[in-house]
């Protein structure tokens, strides 16, 4: 917090404080997007295995999960922290796959970043698909999204 905010000089209860109020205003703006839920229940409903890999710390990842609604899908959230690597190296997705009962080329990951999620993947020989809400990505070579409300999850297109 001292260096985010310098020149600013914080005693350390005040840099714990400024933290805190922090944190609390991030977890207040915690939402799923509109197309999430309808997405993994559509997934869900095709009896495909799904699970929610994650960079970061297993008990913050959780709690935003259900903070969000999601968690009451009751899908598994594999966080970096817990894993043997994070996104994107391969040992992540090979983990998440596994612990799905799947190999990587059995399973699909669907994702927002091009290195960590769509490479990563990509490197574990699992297919992938670039959730693209803004369009930043166009003329990619991966098969590319811009809504969750486009996945059909019944057919080899998914």
């Amino acid at each position: 917090m001292r260096e985010f905010l310098a020149p600013q000089v914080f005693s350390d209860s005040e840099a714990d404080d400024a933290f805190a109020e922090y944190w609390a205003a991030y977890v207040e703006a915690w939402r799923p997007f509109p197309d999430a839920v309808p997405a993994l229940r559509r997934a869900l409903g095709q009896g495909l295995a799904v699970g929610i890999l994650t960079n970061g710390d297993a008990a913050d990842q959780r709690r935003k999960v259900r903070a969000t609604g999601l968690g009451e899908l009751g899908i598994p959230v594999f966080a970096s922290s817990e894993l043997p690597a994070a996104k994107p190296d391969p040992r992540a997705f090979a983990a998440a796959c596994a612990a799905l009962g799947a190999a990587p080329g059995e399973c699909l990951m669907i994702g927002d970043s091009l290195e960590n999620d769509i490479a990563g993947a990509q490197n574990a020989a699992m297919p992938a698909i670039l959730l693209d809400r803004y369009g930043r990505h166009r003329g990619v070579s991966v098969q590319r999204v811009t809504s969750l409300d486009e996945l059909r999850f019944d057919g080899p297109d998914r």
